[in-house]
């Protein structure tokens, strides 16, 4: 049932934003495959909220390390950010 307020999208804006300049520059590098910053940083976000979510309800720990699963989770998601978008 939240609501976000104008502050609240700012902010959650603003903390996005190192995000979105660091991508900027993978983008630049022609790293991210032909996706925008934009679109690398919400697959990103997708990925690090279900991952959150799954640590939160303990389901990373029967994997081990849940530290490890993260680790392993966003390095393939990078690796595969570099791949060209196709048709």
């Amino acid at each position: 049932g939240f609501e976000p307020d104008p502050d609240d999208v700012r902010l959650g804006r603003q903390a996005f934003s190192p995000v979105i300049e660091t991508l900027d520059r993978l983008a630049s590098a022609d790293r991210l495959g032909g996706r925008t910053a934009e679109r690398a940083g919400t697959q990103m976000w997708a990925l690090v909220h279900g991952l959150t979510s799954l640590e939160l309800l303990g389901v990373l720990e029967a994997h081990g390390d849940p530290e490890a699963f993260w680790r392993e989770a966003v390095e393939t998601l990078l690796r595969g950010l570099e791949q060209p978008l196709k048709d």
